[in-house]
């Protein structure tokens, strides 16, 4: 069984790969370790919030941003997801909750 911080490094991981590289590595300057909420709004700076702290990363989200990461996180299958999208929100394979 894996540890815990291994567990939260994967899953850290995990949501860094449905990010476009530029904005994943914006995140991996200011948080090595992982966060508790990668927050992305069209237009506006991503921000990283990890032990209670916000952190400004510098990349600001772009539309084109925003439609890469729907189609990688629904697997380009944005029907499979209606109902939970009607809820606010995808879940990934991975356990990872995107709204």
């Amino acid at each position: 069984m894996e540890n815990i911080s291994e567990y939260f490094k994967n899953h850290f991981d995990s949501a860094l790969s449905y990010l476009p590289l530029s904005l994943a590595d914006a995140v991996r300057k200011v948080s090595q370790s992982g966060a508790d909420e990668i927050r992305l709004i069209n237009g506006a700076e991503c921000i990283v919030s990890s032990g209670g702290a916000c952190i400004r990363t510098g990349a600001v989200c772009s539309d084109e941003d925003i439609r890469y990461i729907i189609k990688r996180v629904s697997g380009n299958s944005l029907y499979a997801y209606t109902d939970t999208i009607n809820d606010g929100y995808i879940s990934t394979s991975e356990g990872l909750r995107v709204g």
